[in-house]
């Protein structure tokens, strides 16, 4: 409609008064904002999205709306980036066989070389420093799991990290076990060759699964 009224009504429109546009320009500036969304954010106190907010009005005042928007996108990609990466955590504790007998395993042997980590969170480039941080001491396990059912996905570096921590483990002449694996994930450790590094029988659905399987093997 307005594409056909500026070809077919363009001197009417010209008649209009700047003072009358600019009223429709204010009234079409203040429907556009969620106000809604803006008084959660501010009455939850999202430090992230205030900021985001008011830097996107800014630059809309300082520059234009288009330029607005994409200031706005990369400040909201930037805290998303640095939000995901926090989010990123790796837990360890030894295995607990009693808890498997308590679910009707039969196991004898309490194997104290074993360890099982439990990450979580997106393995990025901004949180594989924090992953080889966790990973750090594993040489003292002769068999580490990594539970990794709390991993959404593995972007180029977070693949280097995981196949780093294997190959290390590997040299050191230990065992390593992978559970969980997200569909996603699976199909980058395919693509990048770390399932044929480890082993697709090495690859379990659960870490009880994975335990189990050490114990059995001795």
């Amino acid at each position: 409609m307005l594409l056909l009224s500026a070809l077919l009504f363009a001197p009417l429109i010209g008649r209009i008064p700047l003072a009358a546009l600019g009223g429709v320009l204010l009234m079409t500036a203040w429907r556009m904002n969620e106000w809604e969304s803006i008084h959660f954010f501010a009455q939850a106190r999202l430090k992230h999205a205030v900021l985001g907010f008011i830097v996107t009005m800014i630059a809309t005042a300082a520059l234009d709306l288009t330029q607005a928007i994409l200031i706005g996108i990369a400040i909201s990609a930037l805290i998303y980036i640095r939000q995901s990466a926090v989010s990123a955590a790796v837990a360890s504790e030894p295995v607990d066989l009693d808890r498997l007998r308590a679910q009707g395993h039969q196991i004898a042997a309490q194997p104290q070389d074993a360890q099982v980590y439990y990450l979580t969170g997106p393995i990025f480039f901004g949180s594989v420093n924090a992953i080889l941080e966790a990973f750090r001491r594993s040489d003292k396990h002769h068999t580490i799991i990594l539970s990794m059912r709390g991993v959404p996905l593995v972007d180029a570096m977070g693949v280097q990290a995981i196949r780093r921590i294997i190959e290390e483990q590997q040299q050191r002449g230990g065992n390593v076990y992978i559970s969980g694996l997200q569909p996603t994930v699976r199909q980058m450790f395919e693509r990048t060759g770390l399932v044929e590094l480890i082993g697709a029988e090495n690859i379990f659905w659960s870490a009880d699964q994975a335990i189990l399987q050490r114990v059995n093997a001795g």
